[in-house]
């Protein structure tokens, strides 16, 4: 049996003809810089202003439509400290297909649920403490955006991502002046990376004057959390991770073994689908991973995936789902101006990616090679409780990327991160613009198990204070 598994929401399927890990986002072009223009005007009824979730912060909330009439949904907070000169930072969560309402009440947004999900609450160690904070349902389908087209590529999320914050700028034009952070988890490895360089690309066509009526964005740094970023070079790390993670043997030597054997027939499909891009390429990498290689583990460790820590089980939901009963009230809808039902992780949005274009197995390295060294600051932070993106294979990641740096980064000490406590909390490496963290305690989203240390690396990183 194969299964389709949405990484940011545990879904296993029967239903699907392949197994696939889903994390994704590639993108194509959506015409030129006049469409975007043409969108400028978001009518007032599409976003709203309300005092949920963080009453004592101004807060917007509502609808961008893009040049194909599709409907995006943000939630944005202000900084709790001086908003006027705190940074913005862009949250996505993954999937492909996932909300980042889920960062926003599960992880490191200004309120979260209580037990019943009816109320919510209010997060201490909310990002916005130090930085203005914007989450964006994406693709369409995913949370509360909607529209007719369904995304496919990586490249296609990324255009319109840029895009969205094209018209939201113009919305709001006092945010575009700010220093800008782009930070999410999952396939936000695929995404960022992504969306990153084609900020920079046209950054650099609006100084040379060969892209009008744009404005530039701001990038300082990009941050991404049990992030896809290489198939090739993390699934490589699962069946070490299995025998040396700090958590015990996870699988038998018997199971283990046969994954080692059947690795480099996966790897060398995953590193054709790197060459081609195609999607019968990658389709075939990810149909051998899935059944091969994948499977394995989730049919012989009785654990869960995103967390090893956890039996895996169907009654298994942690962290806690709650919150969705929260977005089901409809007071809350109407104060947020959503116009649709709340879908946590769309299958209708995942599907393009996965089963038709096999988005999940494609290698973002380089182009996240090609960002760090443009001198973008990247962070790197894996929870050490996480199988699927764990932080052994996070870690090859970084020492793989190709800059100017890379003999020194791994040069450089991997040691114990205290962030000025007595006790560790995970293990840090770093040298100038690269920073790669494994977070103690952690699994797939580090701030929900971490938040006051997720804070505090958050809060020095983008105040460019020393992390470790």
């Amino acid at each position: 049996m194969k299964f389709l598994l949405l990484f940011d929401y545990f879904i296993l399927s029967s239903i699907l003809s392949r197994f696939a890990i889903i994390w994704s986002i590639n993108a194509i072009l959506f015409g030129t810089i006049d469409t975007i223009e043409a969108k400028k005007c978001q009518t007032k009824k599409d976003i709203v202003s309300s005092n949920l979730c963080d009453p004592l912060v101004k807060q917007y909330s509502g609808y961008i439509t893009t040049s194909d009439n599709a409907h995006y949904f943000f939630w944005f907070f202000e900084s709790r400290n001086n908003p006027e000169s705190s940074p913005l930072t862009l949250y996505l969560n993954g999937g492909p297909g996932c909300s980042s309402m889920i960062g926003l009440f599960q992880e490191l947004g200004p309120c979260q649920a209580v037990p019943n999900g009816k109320k919510v609450c209010s997060r201490s160690e909310s990002w916005n403490e130090v930085s203005n904070l914007l989450f964006v349902d994406q693709p369409i389908g995913a949370g509360f955006s909607y529209g007719n087209r369904f995304l496919s590529t990586t490249e296609e999320a990324a255009e319109v991502l840029y895009e969205f914050l094209q018209l939201w700028f113009n919305r709001f034009p006092k945010y575009s002046r700010l220093d800008f952070h782009l930070f999410g988890e999952s396939y936000a490895g695929h995404y960022i990376p992504a969306t990153a360089d084609l900020i920079l690309k046209n950054n650099i066509l609006k100084k040379k004057k060969k892209l009008n009526n744009t404005i530039s964005i701001n990038l300082k740094s990009i941050g991404i959390g049990n992030g896809l970023i290489s198939p090739a070079i993390q699934y490589d790390s699962m069946t070490h991770y299995c025998e040396h993670n700090d958590y015990g043997h996870l699988l038998s030597p018997d199971i283990i073994s046969i994954m080692k054997s059947n690795f480099p027939t996966c790897k060398k499909l995953i590193q054709k689908c790197a060459e081609t891009s195609s999607p019968k390429d990658c389709g075939k990498a990810g149909d051998y991973f899935g059944t091969n290689y994948y499977s394995y583990f989730l049919d012989n460790s009785g654990l869960n995936p995103f967390d090893v820590r956890y039996p895996n089980t169907t009654t298994y939901t942690y962290p806690s789902p709650n919150y969705i009963n929260y977005l089901k009230e409809p007071n809350v809808l109407k104060e947020i101006g959503a116009q649709t039902n709340y879908t946590e992780c769309s299958e209708k949005a995942n599907y393009p990616f996965i089963m038709e274009k096999a988005d999940d197995m494609r290698d973002f390295l380089p182009v996240l090679s090609s960002i760090v060294n443009r001198g973008i600051r990247t962070l790197l932070f894996f929870g050490d409780a996480d199988f699927g993106c764990n932080w052994m294979g996070g870690h090859n990641v970084s020492k793989a990327i190709k800059w100017k740096y890379q003999k020194q980064f791994n040069r450089a000490p991997f040691k114990e991160w205290y962030l000025g406590e007595s006790e560790s909390k995970g293990k840090i490496q770093t040298y100038c613009d690269l920073t790669f963290i494994s977070v103690y305690e952690a699994g797939h989203e580090v701030p929900f198990y971490q938040p006051k240390a997720s804070l505090e690396m958050f809060r020095r990183w983008i105040n460019e204070e020393v992390i470790d």
